[in-house]
């Protein structure tokens, strides 16, 4: 994380302000959208999807204020530049991996499928863009400073199985369920997040999931059902709930949890990769300017897990 001039300033107690401010930061966001989503309801729009729309965007100006106000920088984890084409391989790669696991639900015959039907997609879309809301807390707010004073691993590793525990309040939630969300969902996002140091990839995976799951398939979300789908699929009766993830849905299935596994593990790779490379750029850099072929070598602030650096003549 850039150093500061605000209240992440390096100095005393640093640790304890990036929790303390990790803690209070999500809660405010997370707080700051259920109001204004509430609000829009007592307008008589419920129904309609502005609510959550709304919602969204006034939890994203919240952040932004947040991090400009108080931490004194600038919000690059959201800058624009790239945004639509990380937020379009975020949302291939949710839309393609549930697809995948729910074709092999299908296949080893512990769901059923009916369809399609007509379905507008209006609702569901707009009940995915919650996914965003978690990802400024998740992602940017807890991953993003923890990692800061812990180290990205540690981040990793919290942020993730705070993402999974966060589930537990849904309905059919258990140890499967946490795990399939910790490693399908949690894990993969937060390596997007590392590889490519915004957050428009993992809010394109997170909204493309839900989205997916809800309106394609019609399997509901963590136990919650997001309105009308294009096909309808249930648990085949007398499947084990191992397989079928009982009330709560794919995500506490075996196949979720195994797909997430393998696909955690690509992305940790690639993003360790990532790291080392940026590394090795940074020696052969600051050899350069050792020699005095350059002037100096500064950092590029991006990726977090992925230093990019720059000869400046």
């Amino acid at each position: 994380m850039r150093s500061s001039h605000g209240l992440l300033r390096p100095g005393r107690f640093l640790w304890a302000r990036v929790l303390l401010w990790s803690v209070v930061f999500g809660a405010a966001l997370w707080i700051a959208y259920k109001f204004v989503k509430g609000a829009i309801i007592g307008l008589g729009l419920g129904g309609t999807g502005l609510p959550t729309t709304i919602g969204v965007l006034a939890t994203l100006a919240l952040y932004t204020a947040s991090v400009r106000l108080i931490e004194r920088r600038s919000p690059d984890e959201l800058g624009l530049a790239q945004l639509a084409p990380e937020l379009a391989l975020g949302v291939t790669f949710g839309a393609v991996l549930f697809s995948v696991i729910m074709a092999v639900l299908l296949a080893i015959g512990a769901y059923a499928m009916t369809g399609p039907t007509a379905a507008a997609p209006w609702l569901p879309l707009a009940d995915s863009l919650e996914g965003i809301v978690e990802e400024l807390i998740f992602r940017g707010a807890i991953f993003r400073l923890v990692s800061s004073i812990f180290g990205a691993w540690w981040a990793l590793g919290l942020s993730s199985a705070l993402f999974g525990a966060w589930h537990l309040v849904k309905p059919g939630a258990d140890l499967i369920a946490v795990l399939g969300v910790m490693f399908a969902g949690g894990i993969p996002m937060t390596a997007l997040y590392m590889v490519t140091g915004r957050l428009w990839a993992s809010i394109g995976y997170h909204m493309a999931w839900n989205f997916t799951k809800a309106y394609v398939f019609g399997a509901g979300v963590s136990g919650s059902d997001f309105g009308p789908s294009l096909f309808q699929v249930r648990a085949r009766p007398g499947v084990d709930a191992l397989w079928s993830g009982g009330t709560f849905g794919p995500e506490a299935s075996m196949v979720t949890l195994v797909f997430g596994l393998l696909v955690s593990a690509a992305l940790i790779t690639l993003a360790k990769r990532r790291k080392r490379s940026g590394l090795r750029r940074q020696r052969c850099c600051k050899e350069l300017e050792a020699t005095g072929k350059v002037k100096n070598c500064a950092p590029l602030d991006r990726p977090l897990m992925r230093p990019h650096w720059v000869v400046q003549v």
